[in-house]
């Protein structure tokens, strides 16, 4: 007898047992505002509930363009899934970095990563690569949340934690999101209300969390009230989507292997959730909540090469030593086209204070120089003034680090050979006293106004340089 017919029923039966688990999840996660508080209930538990056997589940798992089946492992089992070369992407020239350098010719088949509801392990992506990855600027690319947790806690609070940061960075995006908004501007009350409830009705975001969200972000206080959970979730990610106009989300996840294993199954217990409810895909680093054997792995690169290549870099982020001279933000997001960053206080405290200077208007946020040498990777800054061709930037402490210090100077060199005049601040330099940073910056933008008379051999551009 043709296998086809059984391979039809044990899909049909996988679909069933995938959504009757979901639900299961669902109906167990604590609505907002619940006064029992409970934690989630392990996936485990959730399964015996379910009266699925101790056996391998059969995971179905689209890919765009074609339906493939995985194993999700059981305890005790390591399966790794190869996910096969994306014919929209060239693989040649692969840099040692998986997001080193983000252009068409060696960018990672990403795309056959995000995997919308669920939550797979990428076996050669380190907390290093995302923080490349979240810096890059290309709508071809999902939006990368970054989340810096979880701890030993209940997936319950891993939850509530990674919206409650949500929730801040879209305050943050405001008004940007709104029809005519712009980043900078300031908004009535009662307007922006009247925009999101417009926005609601031609799209099919939740007015129960769009409009309370305009209220507060023009308000300038956090929200009142939130929906039940579960709509929040899918609410709050769905306005990310818009904000920025791409249709998929990625929660990469990167977690200490010193939580407990019951803290760490909580943790992607919490993951699941997020990723059904928000319609998201979680990505989990190499090294992150390794005690989780039930997550599916994938690799994105398809050879050994590039594998040995890949551990070799990681091997040099793991020996770097911990920067613990500023916490980082708990969610890092994607840097949006000409803001700041939402997730960077610091940022976000320069802006404010450039907005209320006339001479800062030509600044331009998160945007790569136009008139570098197109064979070089791309360079996204934080900060420039194309005309006067000054560049700023904004680092946290992790730019202390060996490997980020390094490919600082290298960038800064490149620049600076192009004509460039690079400025460095701290973020505790700009939150001590972001006006005065603004002060030293119109000083610079105007001693280059005056430099315009003299020798441009200092401000030379060709794309000859020498490397």
């Amino acid at each position: 007898m043709s296998s086809a017919p059984h391979h039809a029923i044990r899909t049909r039966i996988a679909d069933r047992l995938e959504r009757e688990l979901w639900l299961r999840c669902a109906r167990l996660m604590p609505h907002s505002g619940s006064a029992s508080g409970e934690p989630f209930v392990g996936a485990e538990t959730v399964i015996s509930l379910v009266a699925i056997p101790p056996v391998t589940l059969r995971l179905l798992t689209r890919s765009r363009g074609s339906d493939t089946v995985r194993d999700l492992p059981s305890e005790g089992r390591d399966d790794t899934s190869v996910v096969p070369p994306d014919p929209l992407v060239s693989h040649s020239s692969a840099p040692t970095d998986i997001f080193s350098s983000m252009n068409d010719a060696t960018r990672p088949p990403i795309r056959a990563a995000v995997r919308p509801g669920h939550v797979v392990r990428l076996n050669d992506v380190t907390g290093d690569a995302l923080d490349q990855l979240v810096d890059q600027v290309a709508p071809d690319l999902p939006v990368i949340l970054d989340y810096r947790g979880p701890d030993d806690r209940s997936a319950h609070a891993v939850a509530s934690e990674v919206l409650d940061a949500l929730e801040l960075i879209l305050i943050a995006l405001f008004p940007s999101w709104l029809p005519g908004g712009a980043p900078g501007q300031l908004w009535d009350v009662s307007d922006a209300q009247s925009a999101a409830r417009e926005l609601c009705s031609s799209s099919r975001l939740s007015p129960a969390v769009t409009v309370e969200l305009a209220r507060s972000a023009a308000a300038g206080t956090r929200p009142r009230r939130h929906p039940a959970a579960e709509l929040r979730a899918t609410g709050l990610v769905d306005l990310l989507r818009h904000a920025y106009g791409r249709p998929d989300v990625v929660l990469a996840i990167r977690a200490s292997g010193d939580l407990s294993a019951d803290a760490q199954h909580a943790a992607v217990t919490a993951c699941e959730w997020l990723a059904y409810h928000g319609r998201l895909t979680v990505w989990l680093t190499d090294d992150a909540l390794p005690a989780v054997e039930r997550v599916p792995v994938l690799r994105l690169r398809s050879t050994a090469a590039d594998i040995q290549q890949d551990a070799t870099a990681s091997q040099t982020a793991i020996t770097e030593p911990a920067h613990t001279e500023t916490t980082p933000p708990v969610l890092s997001v994607s840097r949006p086209t000409g803001a700041p960053a939402p997730h960077s206080a610091a940022e976000q405290a320069l802006e404010a204070s450039l907005s209320r200077q006339r001479w800062a208007q030509d600044r331009r946020w998160n945007r790569a120089p136009d008139d570098l040498d197109p064979l070089t990777p791309s360079i996204i800054v934080d900060l420039m003034w194309t005309a006067e061709r000054i560049v700023v930037e904004v680092d946290g402490a992790d730019h202390r680090r060996p490997g980020k210090y390094a490919r600082d100077r290298a960038r800064d060199n490149m620049l600076q050979r192009h004509g460039y005049l690079v400025l460095r601040y701290t973020n505790e330099q700009v939150l001590a006293d972001a006006d005065l940073v603004a002060a030293e910056l119109r000083e610079m933008i105007e001693a280059r106004h005056t430099d315009d008379d003299h020798p441009t051999g200092s401000r030379e551009h060709q794309w000859t340089t020498r490397s």
